[in-house]
């Protein structure tokens, strides 16, 4: 059986790297448009060798785009879904897993007086998560 809140924590901890993986997938599929449009390194090889090389590059170019389109799906329904949340809640799923900020800032931040407080906070904020995310999967907590 699926844990779903650990799921979710899951979800909500790859956004930073995922974000990260976007920015470096759009700089590779520029890198590879622009040898796709060059010429094979080396124009003593045969025909069949260029157009393998020319291959290759052109799908490694649509890997990439795939990739980077199904990165940039998976950004947009988590957005939509912390959209779609409380916005306090957002914020602090924000706070908590997109900007690892400490606990004590949270506080701070989110007018909390004591981590206990804070932490059932995050739960809540969490199990809404993912019962949008889940379609309606679990129940709140």
């Amino acid at each position: 059986m699926i844990d779903y809140f650990k799921a979710g924590e899951s979800i909500l901890s790859d956004v930073p790297i995922m974000k990260a993986a976007l920015q470096n997938l759009q700089e590779r599929k520029s890198m590879l448009a622009e040898i796709a449009v060059k010429p094979a390194p080396c124009s003593k090889r045969k025909f069949t060798a260029e157009f393998d090389f020319s291959l290759s590059i052109w799908i490694e170019y649509l890997e990439t785009d795939r990739a980077l389109n199904d990165t940039r799906a998976f950004l947009d329904k988590i957005e939509k879904i912390m959209q779609q949340l409380d916005t306090k809640q957002a914020c602090l799923l924000r706070y908590w897993y997109f900007d690892k900020c400490p606990r004590e800032t949270m506080l701070e931040k989110m007018g909390v007086k004591s981590l206990t407080t804070l932490y059932n906070l995050r739960n809540k904020a969490v199990a809404n998560f993912c019962s949008l995310y889940f379609c309606g999967c679990i129940m709140y907590l």
